[in-house]
């Protein structure tokens, strides 16, 4: 038995498996039960009648009927002006020594500190920007005023992290970092990692340096979906799905996570309930999305309303809807046109009007598996390449490879 287990036992003769409350043996449920037994059996005399709770809580009440903690936010218009917390409006009774209330307090606090960060910090930079060797006049300076109103040790040090940086004093940023973040002469910070199992600390790895352009950025996209070739599919696709008749009555989000749930149940779509949730939680949310490509769009709603349309009066419905939510499954995470194309692909295959067109690339490597399988000889299936190659404009430097492969 664990020892965080209750030791209690089920009205059906089990041990219980609720873990214990504080100290004691059993848990929160069974301890009550046995509180309450136990209060029955006392005697009438010691019997203490049970004590006011708050009005807002299940806590006891200590004043008016309030607890300690509803008593310090409740509203105090009996109290005298003075009493009273000094946010404008604010009528709860005041804590501390910044006359606010507690609410009121820790915003108040917070403000001040960050006017103070803001004020030392930008008189202390402008003296280092002038001349670089006043940055331990300026810390020293710093340090000082430790102990004045809201000035902490570590508003201290986030001044002179944040100046360190900004500035490359490694000697300053050394001095908090240097364990696990050292500053080198230039400035640049290597942050290491450290190994708990072995104990030793491993300089980081060379990371992948920043995309030098938009082609390189949507190259290294594993969700890419703005290709030319991508885009003039789904642009032809959406034309037809957009224009598709949509029943006035049709509920498209309803009907397709019930149709869903019905494959689901028979087996049809193997999935999880987590999957299921966030399917039907991205659905709904680009759903009522009003802005994808331009204001007020709602290109997702119209695409999908349309092609739901579609799917309902084809005579393969069933494959089209499992189709469906393979691709609302994959679509997890994407972009917006990342949504659009993945609903624009569910009929390529089933519906005639949604063939994409191939590339070159693809048209030269279909016809040449056709001249290959082509019977009189290699310069009948030669003659065919030559007149393919000048087609489809392929460099001369590349017929002898294609050829070669005939």
């Amino acid at each position: 038995m664990p020892h965080h287990q209750c030791t209690a036992a089920t009205a059906a003769g089990h041990q219980c498996s609720n873990s214990i409350w504080g100290g004691h043996n059993l848990c929160g449920v069974h301890r009550r039960a046995a509180n309450v037994r136990f209060f029955a059996a006392l005697p009438p005399d010691q019997q203490q009648p049970p004590q006011p709770r708050c009005r807002h809580c299940t806590r006891v009440a200590v004043r008016d009927g309030y607890c300690a903690q509803h008593e310090e936010l409740r509203p105090r218009p009996d109290l005298p002006v003075e009493q009273r917390c000094h946010h404008p409006r604010c009528m709860r009774i005041r804590q501390g020594v910044f006359n606010r209330c507690r609410r009121h307090e820790v915003q108040f606090v917070a403000r001040r500190q960050n006017e103070i960060f803001q004020a030392l910090y930008m008189r202390g930079v402008n003296l280092v920007i002038t001349n670089h060797d006043t940055w331990p006049i300026v810390v020293a300076d710093w340090r000082g005023q430790v102990g004045q109103p809201f000035i902490s040790n570590e508003l201290v040090r986030h001044l002179e992290l944040t100046l360190a940086r900004e500035a490359r004093i490694p000697e300053l940023w050394n001095h908090h970092m240097g364990d696990h973040a050292p500053m080198d002469e230039m400035g640049h910070v290597g942050w290491l990692i450290f190994d708990d199992d072995v104990g030793i600390r491993h300089p980081p790895r060379a990371q992948r340096p920043p995309p030098r352009g938009e082609l390189e950025a949507f190259a290294r996209d594993g969700q890419n979906v703005h290709t030319r070739v991508v885009t003039q599919h789904t642009n032809s696709s959406l034309d037809i799905l957009l224009n598709a008749d949509v029943p006035a009555d049709q509920k498209t989000v309803t009907e397709s996570h019930m149709c869903f749930m019905d494959h689901i149940s028979l087996g049809r779509i193997k999935t999880s309930l987590d999957v299921v949730r966030d399917v039907d939680r991205d659905v709904k949310r680009w759903y009522r999305t009003g802005t994808c490509r331009q204001d007020g769009d709602f290109l997702y709603k119209r695409t999908l309303d349309g092609l739901w349309a579609k799917i309902k009066t084809s005579p393969m419905k069933r494959e089209l809807e499992i189709r469906l939510w393979q691709e609302m499954v994959d679509s997890l995470g994407m972009c917006c046109d990342g949504h659009i194309t993945r609903l624009a692909n569910v009929l390529c295959g089933f519906d005639d009007a949604f063939v994409p067109e191939l590339s070159p690339a693809e048209k030269l490597q279909n016809r040449m598996a056709v001249i290959a399988g082509m019977e009189g000889g290699i310069i009948l299936q030669t003659a065919h390449a030559l007149a393919a190659f000048k087609e489809f404009d392929v460099p001369r430097d590349q017929w002898e490879a294609w050829v070669d492969a005939l």
